[in-house]
C-alpha cells in the first residue's frame, strides 16, 4: 500500500497511486529480498517475526477478526494466518489490484482479500478486534496518516488493538535495506516518537515502543537474548501497539 515519489519531481511526496505497487507485485518478494541480503534473512522470515510477535501479544485469544492494512501480496496475512489459532478470522485490504490478485492465488482457505479505493476502508464501522499493519505508514504522505489513522480506528470494535510494525531509522542498517530497495525511493520513515503522537492523537491508548531484529542470521545464536533488549532503540523493526478505549471510555 505506497506510492512513488512524485512525479512532478519533488522527492517523497506519496499518495496512494495503486498503478504504482501494482507494477511491483509480480517483483516484490525478490525486490525486498535482494534489498535484506546483507541481514541474511527473507522477506518470509521478517513476515514470520511479525506474526509471532503479534500471536505473543494475543495469547489466548481466540475468535478474533483481524484486518491487514495494506497486506499487499499477502505475506504478512499467510504468515498471520500460520501463527495464531486456526478460530481467528482474517481479511487483508489493499488499493494494488495486482497484489490483491496474487495474494488471493496464494489459496489459503479462510483468508479474505478486498480491494482498498478511495479514502474509505470497505468496511462497516466495528468489524475487526485487531488491525496489523507491516511497514506501510512511511509510504503514505504524512498529510495523510491522521485519515488513516481514524479509519483504521472507525473500523476497529471499542477494545481493539492496532499493531503498527514499523522500519527503523535509528537503525544504520534499516536505512541502508531501504535506500537499496526500489519502491521505498524518497520515503520518509517514522521514528517511534512520530508514530505514537500520531496514534495517540488519533484516540489511541498507546504502549511504549517494542524493538526487535538485533541480530543478523549469521549472529542468529544470539535472538534468545532480543526479548530482552525490546526496550532499546537500535533494532532493525519496531512495533506500537495501540488500544481502541472500550465502551464507556472517550
Amino acid at each position: 500500500m505506497a506510492a512513488p515519489p512524485d512525479r512532478r519531481g519533488a522527492p517523497g511526496h506519496q499518495d496512494l497511486e495503486p498503478a504504482y505497487f501494482d507494477s511491483y507485485a509480480s517483483t516484490y518478494t525478490e525486490a525486498v529480498n535482494a534489498s535484506i541480503a546483507i541481514t541474511g534473512d527473507s522477506v518470509d522470515h521478517f513476515a514470520r517475526v511479525k506474526a509471532e510477535l503479534v500471536a505473543a501479544e494475543l495469547a489466548g485469544a481466540h475468535r478474533l477478526r483481524i484486518l491487514d492494512f495494506g497486506c499487499g501480496t499477502g505475506v504478512s496475512t499467510t504468515a498471520l494466518a500460520a501463527a495464531l489459532p486456526v478460530r481467528q478470522r482474517l481479511s487483508g485490504v489493499d488499493p494494488s489490484a495486482e497484489s490483491i490478485s496474487i495474494a488471493r492465488s496464494r489459496g489459503h482457505d479462510g483468508l479474505d482479500y478486498e480491494m482498498l479505493s478511495g479514502d474509505t476502508l470497505p468496511f462497516a464501522d466495528a468489524s475487526f478486534d485487531v488491525v496489523f499493519t507491516a511497514c506501510v505508514f512511511h509510504h503514505i504522505e504524512r498529510a495523510d496518516h491522521a485519515k488513516w489513522l481514524a479509519e483504521i480506528r472507525r473500523v476497529l470494535a471499542p477494545g481493539g488493538r492496532f499493531f503498527l510494525f514499523e522500519h527503523n531509522p535509528n537503525n544504520p542498517l534499516t536505512r541502508r535495506a531501504v535506500r537499496a530497495c526500489p519502491f521505498d525511493e524518497g520515503v520518509t520513515l517514522l521514528t517511534p516518537r512520530y508514530a505514537a503522537g500520531q496514534l495517540r492523537r488519533a484516540g489511541f491508548a498507546v504502549g511504549p515502543p517494542h524493538y526487535y531484529y538485533f541480530f543478523p542470521r549469521a549472529l542468529a545464536a544470539l535472538r534468545p537474548l532480543e526479548p530482552a533488549l525490546a526496550w532499546c532503540g537500535l533494532g532493525a523493526q519496531y512495533y506500537v501497539r495501540a488500544d481502541k478505549p472500550g465502551d464507556g471510555q472517550r
